[in-house]
């Protein structure tokens, strides 16, 4: 598994990135009537993620 290894906070920003991702994709998916389940599992996905990288220990970022 060649894959590199990311800090909480890095993991906590990719999160955070792939939830401002999944909402772009929403809007568009919206706009055009295309399906939305991918930009919804997308959200679900970094929702939780960021509850995981983010939340596990006391932030000041929280309120974002």
């Amino acid at each position: 598994m060649g894959r590199p290894m990311f800090s909480k906070k890095e993991k906590c920003a990719i999160a955070r990135t792939h939830l401002a991702m999944g909402k772009n994709l929403l809007a568009s998916a919206q706009q055009s009537g295309a399906s939305t389940k991918k930009a919804e599992r997308i959200i679900k996905q970094a929702e939780e993620d960021i509850k995981k990288w983010c939340m596990s220990d006391v932030t000041t970022d929280i309120g974002q």
